[in-house]
């Protein structure tokens, strides 16, 4: 269910790739490993309203269930400097979401990022296991909880279920391609960009498609990228975030204040195009091997979080019109409990900010206990160590100290320092904030 083993898989594959080495050995790993304090960011446009409130939330998202930070690295008296992944969250995309909203200087000046930094003192010899949450492997979790509390939709929004079969049923034959390309391995005589093309249109029907083709172009594109700033990052032992970050944006720029992978649907003739023009990847990699890759980790991601069998999927047949929801089940019931996951925020706009907690907070608190029964202090995004954290709420700490963080100094336009200023008197609430509290989406929009 919980588990970062994504490389341990079929790590061969990146042996030669300029940052295969990072998957294993990074400063992530060492900072959760590692005894003494652990210091981490949390990048907020909600500094004021926190510590106002006295409180800072978890919330749900990739880490579910944890407070999202990235890694900071003591560097000296009281200073502290971002792992580059915290400092494109500060320098670019807190400022992102602010842009085109119809806001005043007031608000604009409220809304300024700020950057928590947050002290986890673990006691001796504890909290120190290292194993992240895959949250593309959770299709089976959310299809069991959806199970357990569907009686709590009425009739129209428990046609859900029909629209997500009819969605499936269009994609059928992209789904028994999959399996079969990926049985074949290398030996497979396919166009991946065509392919790929298809994978794109697949997420019409199938939004959680988006989100595979997402993690499948960054950890491809992590592994292989090999510029300057890629090597100054992997020197440090951090996977260098902002290239696929940047083309993200560029190529979908509405992301920055509507981020819903879910309508992820690139162009890869283009995408690839624009890797070679900036110069990403290195003199051994090509775009058309980079596509070549992408392709095979998009068949491996769709096989591997889709199926109860992939190897005996052969197709609905010739009843899918009738097929009924539990017999699907048996069939692609991950696949199912990610789309309906998916779907759940599109429902009944005005009761899913209550629902959510009905939903949601069970399996957090279900997570929690799995957390601390495994010693599991400082999760992290198990797709890839790119360097997405967060803390366990309920792990028994010695000390959290909390500082609101100053003197923040951009070092050659990408690296942040910063110094621990005024500690603040803040308690973690296991409780998940709102959908709303989050500064890539705007606070009166519906919940997506």
């Amino acid at each position: 269910m919980l588990e970062w083993g994504e490389a341990h898989h079929d790590y061969s594959i990146w042996d030669t790739a300029a940052n295969a080495g990072l998957v294993f050995n990074n400063t992530l790993f060492d900072a959760i490993r590692r005894p003494g304090s652990v210091w981490l960011a949390h990048v907020t446009l909600s500094l004021r309203e926190i510590i106002d409130e006295g409180c800072i939330y978890p919330s749900a998202g990739c880490l579910v269930g944890s407070v999202y930070c990235a890694p900071a690295f003591p560097i000296g008296e009281k200073k502290l400097r971002l792992h580059n992944l915290g400092a494109y969250y500060f320098l670019r995309e807190a400022v992102l979401s602010q842009r085109e909203k119809n806001l005043s200087a007031e608000q604009k000046s409220a809304l300024t990022p700020r950057i928590l930094l947050v002290e986890l003192v673990r006691p001796a010899h504890q909290g120190r296991a290292v194993e992240g949450v895959n949250y593309l492997r959770l299709g089976k979790l959310h299809f069991d909880y959806y199970s357990e509390r569907k009686v709590l939709l009425n009739d129209d929004e428990l046609g859900l279920e029909r629209k997500i079969l009819e969605n499936l049923g269009k994609e059928e034959r992209f789904l028994v391609q999959s399996i079969e390309l990926k049985r074949k391995g290398r030996s497979a005589r396919v166009d991946d960009c065509g392919y790929l093309s298809e994978a794109s249109e697949a997420v019409k029907q199938i939004p959680f498609f988006g989100y595979i083709l997402f993690e499948a172009l960054t950890v491809t594109l992590m592994l292989c990228q090999d510029d300057d700033f890629s090597a100054r990052c992997r020197e440090r032992g951090e996977f260098n975030n902002w290239n696929y970050k940047e083309l993200m944006y560029h190529f979908f720029p509405e992301f920055g204040t509507d981020f819903r992978l879910s309508k992820f649907r690139p162009n890869w003739e283009k995408l690839i195009a624009e890797v070679e023009h900036r110069g990403l990847l290195g003199a051994h990699e090509s775009g058309e091997a980079l596509i070549r890759r992408i392709a095979r980790r998009v068949r491996k991601y769709i096989c591997d979080n889709s199926f109860n069998e992939p190897g005996s999927f052969r197709g609905f047949g010739s009843s899918l019109q009738k097929i009924t929801w539990m017999e699907a089940a048996r069939l692609v019931k991950p696949l199912l409990g990610q789309m309906v996951h998916r779907e759940m925020r599109n429902i009944s706009y005005g009761r899913y900010e209550h629902f959510y907690r009905l939903f949601e907070e069970t399996k957090s608190r279900d997570i929690w206990t799995y957390w601390n029964s495994k010693d599991i202090a400082i999760p992290f995004n198990g797709v890839i160590p790119k360097g997405e954290l967060g803390f366990n709420p309920t792990f028994h700490f010695s000390r959290i100290n909390f500082y609101e963080a100053d003197a923040i100094e951009v070092i050659n336009e990408r690296d942040v320092v910063v110094s621990s200023g005024r500690k603040l008197d803040l308690i973690v609430r296991p409780v998940l904030s709102s959908l709303q509290h989050t500064f890539r989406r705007d606070p009166g929009e519906r919940p997506l």
